[in-house]
């Protein structure tokens, strides 16, 4: 194996890469080498990172003594717990002792450091016992406590580096042989894998840059680079960086960091932005006010034999990491820039709401604009879109709650666009609009829902009165009973009804939504466009359906294999109320092994389900979805998890037959919708009870 990649893998271990560069001859020594204060990284700061050099190291090494100097590690310092606390300025002796594999030793050392400051770490000293044909594998690795970042130090590139700190805290040097990281234990170390570290602090000497910026430049003898920008007005500043990227192609894995000299604090940071493919580039956005004075830190997660770069700065109205905020009360303007080829302008604005607060968002469009309003929230897989806002006469709204029990204030990514530069139809290209007469207003008004009080089984026309409203309906709902919630009539391109039912002081919609009450309670229900539309012709049917199973005693029925397949139903007809018990058995999304279970009825009949544990009690429950159809096929009522429910694996729903007739009540297993799939995740035992009114 190539020692760099064994450095870069066991690096990987100790978390991942992120800095900055400044030019050494720029840079003086300082005396202040840092306080004992908690590290604060800035709101953007690199967070999602592993640091277990040290789970692969054996704890217990003979403490070897290293070679002479001021200070000499003292073993054991094979984790942090047991870091060997050092001050800047003294050279750091030690020496590796021979092992491998997981016996191999790291020596791991801790200084407090003050932010907005560089740290200079060389080697000055290396034992033979690091030399090998493919280079020497004495490695150093600087990073912080809460293993946000790490940066490597690897000879073959240079014996010496500098890397910016980020905020106050205490930072680890780590020492070790790269050899430790090989798949295969490799012995290495021992009395010649001896090593002196020279530190020191330099102050940062930042040269000043107007906006916008697009130099060419380099980190000179593994320096830091430090660039001063001070904005007249308030603004954005988008900073990038090219190096590994054409046309530089250089070696420079960068980062990014930008630093308020008034806060004195890192406010944005990036190490690798996202979709790079096999790249390492950085860029990050930061709001500035104008006046104040920022730096734009380029670091590097390693020293590098190439390392040219392209720093670009460029302001913008606004970016995903630098939202505008809004708030109830507020009125602010905005533009869709004018766009270009193959791109189109966004606005990013951030709402926060406390727990059961509830906010209306418009945008009103000045002239040529269609506004759109998406609202995003935060997800492992990125932002998702939990509410969207199309425009009515130039005008679009959402409203939107922050469930009343959430632990603390929720923050809520918020876009406007114009619509149609993001169409609803998938298939249908942007039009990439935009300029000076694309202008809007957007409001942000503190309101309360107010809902009228009707009686269950409910069924009525109803009316979405202005964009981005709903129709709300207040309902008494007796103990064990099913409610099926649906809106009628046909979606169009220009109003899609969707029922609505408000839980926890937030809105949860559907095409049918169903609600199980195990005790008697209120519910708060009615409807909304799927899209916020509203205003004159907004209006559709309602139909909400409760059907009770209190005090009923079912007729246990066992499935009748083979049932996969509508001409095979079972029919519970003559059952009801019956309590079926089934096993799913799903070989992927293509063969999900339904069951189908018939019943007959008339026009007017009321009819409730509800899914539940197998019968045996064990935890092989199956994770189901249950659709009811009419004999040809059109779905009638269609329901995955109903609500309230703690683990949503169950399914439930209550509705009135439309005609006299068969109907359909098939249960499938939640599955995955990867066609190489061999089994689905719902699989397992349920109990699906059928009952009426």
């Amino acid at each position: 194996m190539k020692r760099n990649l064994l450095i870069l893998l066991l690096a990987a271990g100790l978390m991942a890469a992120c800095g900055d560069d400044d030019e050494p001859s720029n840079n003086t020594p300082s005396e202040d080498v840092g306080t004992d204060v908690e590290a604060d990284a800035g709101p953007d700061a690199e967070t999602d990172v592993e640091d277990d050099v040290e789970d692969d190291v054996e704890n217990d090494v003979e403490d070897d003594g290293g070679t002479q100097g001021d200070f000499t590690e003292e073993e054991p310092n094979n984790t942090e717990e047991e870091a060997n606390t050092f001050t800047v300025g003294e050279p750091i002796t030690g020496q590796i002792s021979q092992g491998s594999g997981e016996n191999s030793d790291i020596d791991i050392f801790q200084v407090d450091l003050t932010g907005g400051k560089i740290f200079e770490f060389e080697l000055t000293e290396v034992g033979s016992g690091f030399d090998t044909a493919d280079g020497n594998m004495a490695t150093v690795v600087f990073a912080d406590a809460e293993g946000t970042f790490s940066r490597a130090l690897i000879p073959d590139f240079g014996t010496k580096r500098q890397a910016f700190v980020p905020a106050d805290g205490t930072y680890l040097v780590y020492v070790y042989d790269a050899r430790s990281g090989a798949e295969e234990p490799i012995e290495h170390g021992g009395a010649d894998s001896t090593y002196e570290i020279a530190t020191s602090v330099v102050d940062p000497s930042p040269t000043s840059v107007d906006v916008p910026v697009d130099q060419d430049d380099e980190l000179e003898e593994d320096g830091v680079d430090v660039f001063e920008v001070s904005p007249a007005d308030d603004t954005t500043l988008i900073a990038e960086t090219t190096a590994t990227r054409a046309p530089v192609s250089s070696d420079l894995d960068t980062v990014l960091y930008a630093w308020s000299a008034a806060d004195s604090q890192t406010i944005a940071t990036n190490d690798d932005f996202p979709g790079q493919d096999g790249t390492y580039d950085s860029s990050m956005a930061f709001s500035a006010t104008g006046g104040q004075t920022y730096w734009i830190v380029v670091d590097s997660y390693s020293n590098a034999q190439d390392a040219s770069y392209n720093l670009s700065v460029t302001e913008t109205d606004d970016a995903p990491t630098a939202r505008r905020a809004i708030g109830a009360g507020d009125s602010l303007t905005g533009e869709i820039s004018d766009a270009g080829a193959d791109d189109f302008d966004t606005d990013y604005f951030e709402v926060t709401l406390q727990p059961g607060e509830t906010i209306r968002l418009e945008a009103t469009a000045d002239d040529a604009m269609q506004p759109r309003i998406d609202v995003l929230v935060s997800s492992f897989f990125g932002p998702i879109s939990i509410a969207e806002g199309r425009p009515v006469e130039g005008v679009a709204a959402v409203e939107l709650a922050h469930p009343s029990s959430a632990d603390g204030a929720g923050t809520y990514q918020v876009n406007v666009d114009d619509a149609r530069n993001v169409p609803l139809d998938e298939n249908t290209d942007p039009e990439n609009v935009g300029g000076s007469t694309f202008g809007y207003t957007f409001t942000g008004t503190d309101i309360s829902w107010t809902a009228t009080t009707e009686t269950l089984p409910f069924t009525s026309a109803g009316s979405i009165a202005n964009v981005g409203n709903y129709d709300w309906y207040e309902f008494a709902v007796t103990a064990n009973t099913v409610v099926g919630l649906q809106v009628g009539g046909a979606a169009t391109a220009d109003f899609e009804p969707v029922a609505a039912l408000l839980l926890d002081g937030a809105a949860t919609t559907g095409d049918s939504i169903a609600y199980v009450a195990t005790a008697a309670t209120d519910i708060t229900a009615g409807m909304r466009d799927a899209y916020f539309r509203g205003g004159t012709g907004f209006d559709a049917d309602m139909s909400f359906i409760n059907v009770s199973y209190d005090g009923v005693t079912f007729t246990d029925v066992a499935e009748s294999e083979s049932n996969d397949q509508q001409s095979e139903a079972n029919d519970l007809t003559a059952d009801i109320p019956a309590a079926v018990t089934g096993t799913l058995d799903g070989a992927g999304p293509s063969d999900l092994g339904s069951d189908y279970f018939q019943v007959t009825l008339t026009e007017g009949d009321q009819l409730g389900f509800i899914a539940e544990a197998g019968a045996d009690g064990d935890t092989d429950d199956a994770d189901t979805v249950v659709t009811v159809v009419d004999s040809n096929g059109d779905v009638v009522f269609e329901n995955d998890d109903y609500l309230p429910q703690e683990n949503g694996f169950f399914s439930a729903g209550a509705f009135a037959a439309p005609a006299d007739g068969d109907y359909f009540i098939v249960v499938e297993p939640y599955c995955t919708t990867d066609p190489n799939a061999t089994d689905c995740s719902g699989n397992g035992d349920y109990t699906l009870k059928v009952f009426m009114n």
